[in-house]
């Protein structure tokens, strides 16, 4: 890790003498600049277009850092939010428990082929699905198939990780598809790594995390517990929507409104912008003192293709790598290693660009608010990129004939008819969604050649069309979306 980025730079004072064996070498503290103008103007423009109470940025380039707090740390005015502030960030945690995790394999502790159920004998699934093919490496890239579930406010209870997983989710859980599959985004491989991380230790998973991660980063702020973040004082209270649909709020939501310890080895940490620029150089150039160089290019390099979208996006172990990005209306042809966090009432971004030895961390106290317009200023006016025009993407109507016949996920969305409409659109029929009450929109929107939006009860779930693993790869064969996936059968 750089020295400077720990935010130790020693100075020999020795001037050609060894020092004295008791000499105390004081660290020189990291000097954070104010942000430059037009990249202040365009975070504070964004920031109060998303009604956030608070947020930081903080951006490391090269040997120089700058950061700049916004707005207040509370909903209702008062103090105003420091680059230093805690925040909740969200499935950036899946980072740090991808580490802990890995640092077992350093250890011998673990085998990354090792199959899930070896470290985890109790559980077994309620449903569909043989847990014994998932490995170690399916839970940290999400190739496991497993059904997402997220509970948020289940009780904070260390004990909970293991309890939960034993009891409630083992009772209602099933994998979508077979492991190995496809990438399908989903918190329980995150839950189950973290407790797997934590029967391995033998200690309770949030100390692992504190002893084993977050101390050999430098991450002294970075902390689970409610009771933490109150202690330390300096952290932002939110306004956000809810979690459940009788109370969708928006409301105020304090450090301890909600907390779910099952969750939060997928995304229940508290962290500071300063933290998450260490988490960010690690990801760049590693670190021996955390672990081993091929266990973190293991980590930060392409997994798996996630086949989303622009077909941009391969996955590692905790972590995302664009091959060209957004920022804002424009696309931008720069390599990112990044993961992103959304939990109720907070967002958060940790962004790193190998090319270009920079780290950027956005931070905000309401929901969804993510800074592209600002990550585009950065890219032009600092890091001297030109964006331009999207990439041209393969939506060609007179191939969705491929994608025509009937889909059938008997867990959750029942069967899903796919059919050419009369206007040569892509459409659906759920009868399963119609007899239960939720509206849909029957057109599939296309975004790319197999990839649509499919909106139910006016949220656009990204819908995929994949071909069936040593099949026809011009068939497809499953309709893949994060909270369903459905297999095609014969008419």
């Amino acid at each position: 890790m750089r020295l400077v980025a720990l935010g130790l730079l020693f100075l020999s004072l020795s001037f050609g003498c060894e020092p004295e064996p008791d000499a105390v070498v004081e660290p020189v503290p990291i000097v954070w600049q104010a942000l430059p103008d037009s990249v202040a103007e365009a975070f504070a423009d964004e920031a109060g277009e998303r009604d956030a109470p608070g947020a930081v940025l903080a951006i490391r380039q090269g040997d120089t850092y700058y950061a700049s707090g916004y707005g207040s740390k509370d909903p209702d005015g008062g103090d105003p939010v420091e680059p230093t502030t805690l925040f909740r960030i969200g499935s950036i945690t899946k980072m740090l428990t991808a580490v802990a995790l890995l640092q077992q394999v350093e250890e011998g502790l673990l085998d990354l082929q090792d199959a899930a159920e070896e470290h985890l004998p109790s559980f077994e699934l309620a449903g569909p699905g043989d847990f014994a093919e998932v490995t170690l490496t399916d839970l940290l890239r999400h190739t496991s198939g497993l059904y997402e579930i997220t509970p948020i406010d289940g009780g904070g209870d260390d004990e909970r990780l293991d309890s939960f997983t034993a009891e409630d989710f083992a009772a209602s859980s099933y994998m979508m598809n077979r492991p190995g599959e496809f990438w399908n985004y989903s918190n329980p491989n995150f839950s189950l790594a973290g407790l797997v991380v934590e029967r391995t230790d033998g200690r309770l998973y949030p100390e692992v995390m504190a002893t084993e991660v977050f101390a050999p980063l430098g991450m002294h702020r970075t902390v689970f517990h409610a009771e933490d973040v109150l202690a330390d004082g300096d952290y932002a209270v939110a306004f956000g929507r809810g979690w459940t649909a009788e109370d969708p709020g928006p409301f105020r939501l304090d450090a301890d409104a909600y907390d779910d310890a099952w969750s939060r080895p997928a995304g229940f940490a508290w962290s500071s912008a300063p933290d998450l620029v260490e988490l960010g150089d690690f990801l760049l150039d590693g670190d021996l003192e955390v672990l081993a160089d091929e266990l973190h290019e293991q980590m930060v390099g392409p997994q798996v293709a996630t086949r989303a979208f622009l077909d941009h996006l391969d996955y590692g172990f905790g972590v995302m790598q664009w091959h060209g990005t957004r920022a804002g209306s424009e696309w931008f042809e720069v390599e990112t290693i990044e993961h992103g966090g959304a939990i109720p009432g907070y967002a958060a971004e940790l962004i790193t660009l190998p090319e270009h030895d920079t780290v950027i961390v956005t931070l905000a106290s309401t929901d969804w608010s993510l800074f592209g317009e600002t990550r585009a200023v950065i890219f032009e006016d600092m890091l001297g990129l030109s964006g331009g025009d999207f990439p041209d993407v393969e939506v060609d109507p007179t191939d969705f004939s491929r994608y025509v016949g009937s889909y059938r996920d008997p867990m959750n969305i029942g069967t899903v008819e796919v059919f050419l409409g009369g206007d040569g659109d892509l459409e659906v029929y759920c009868p399963t969604l119609e007899s239960a009450g939720n509206s849909y929109e029957d057109v599939l929107q296309p975004v790319s050649r197999d990839n649509f939006l499919f909106t139910v009860d006016d949220y656009p779930f990204e819908a995929t069309f994949l071909p069936e693993v040593g099949g026809d790869p011009e068939q497809p064969y499953w309709f893949r979306t994060r909270y369903f996936v459905a297999e095609r059968v014969e008419s």
